[in-house]
């Protein structure tokens, strides 16, 4: 899933932040060209969902799409905080933050 990908996060970032409910999310999405036709969405809402309301949330455009990205790379397995949790210590592992390069 690219969200910061040709500015979809900036399309959608103060509705996606302003949402309720994951359905408001999945909603929010499946009006998005980008999402509507050409992604099955799953459980990507909630996980959006659960990442917007982390009390980390982060208030500049480029850190929420890093943040919501670290947040999802597990694909729902696990809890959102401990995907980042797990994003932060193989960054470590392997040396650095690629977002700081």
């Amino acid at each position: 899933m690219k969200i910061g990908h040709s500015g979809l996060w900036s399309r959608l970032a103060k509705e996606i932040s302003a949402a309720e409910t994951a359905d408001a999310i999945e909603a929010i999405l499946k009006s998005e060209p980008y999402f509507g036709k050409r992604i099955a969405l799953g459980n990507a809402p909630s996980r959006i969902y659960q990442a917007v309301r982390d009390h980390d949330w982060p208030k500049s455009e480029l850190a929420q799409v890093r943040f919501l990205a670290d947040s999802l790379a597990a694909g729902g397995d696990i809890t959102a905080r401990r995907s980042r949790q797990l994003c932060r210590i193989e960054r470590k592992k392997r040396g650095g933050d690629p977002w700081r390069s």
